[in-house]
């Protein structure tokens, strides 16, 4: 399997549990999810240490926990999703979007955002896939 199809996995299961999060509660704290050696999708946990952490400090333990992860050999490829603000990026006026960070260890990485903005009747409308490229902060990229 090429790293593309590999971080699209994750990417398939990121983006569905986030559009859950934000249709059930409005909002949503990162996560993160890893695809281990031997192909196995699985989120990573993480103890935030509180029932209401910030969203800084949440993004920082997940983030420690994929380069760990990573280090040891236990994954392949990682995904970091996050609750963001587009500014004009790529042609999109100011949204709201999902953020999916993309990564794997062959040195592949880009970062998918799904724009949604929510109607006055608290309904979610959610726009078309983007993507752009990121730089590594899990893998030691070749």
């Amino acid at each position: 399997m090429k790293p593309e199809e590999e971080v699209e996995l994750l990417l398939n299961q990121g983006i569905p549990f986030a559009v859950e999060m934000l249709e059930k509660y409005g909002e949503f704290y990162p996560f993160a999810l890893a695809l281990s050696q031997d192909g196995t999708p699985t989120q990573i946990g993480i103890d935030p240490g509180s029932e209401h952490p910030e969203s800084t400090h949440v993004l920082a333990l997940l983030q420690e926990a994929m380069v760990k992860g990573a280090a040891e050999g236990e994954y392949k490829a990682t995904a970091l999703v996050v609750d963001v603000s587009l500014e004009g990026a790529q042609g999109v006026e100011n949204t709201d979007a999902i953020q999916v960070g993309l990564e794997h260890s062959s040195g592949y990485c880009v970062n998918v955002f799904l724009p949604y903005s929510k109607t006055e009747g608290g309904e979610f409308s959610f726009g078309e896939l983007l993507a752009s490229p990121r730089e590594s902060t899990v893998f030691d990229a070749p």
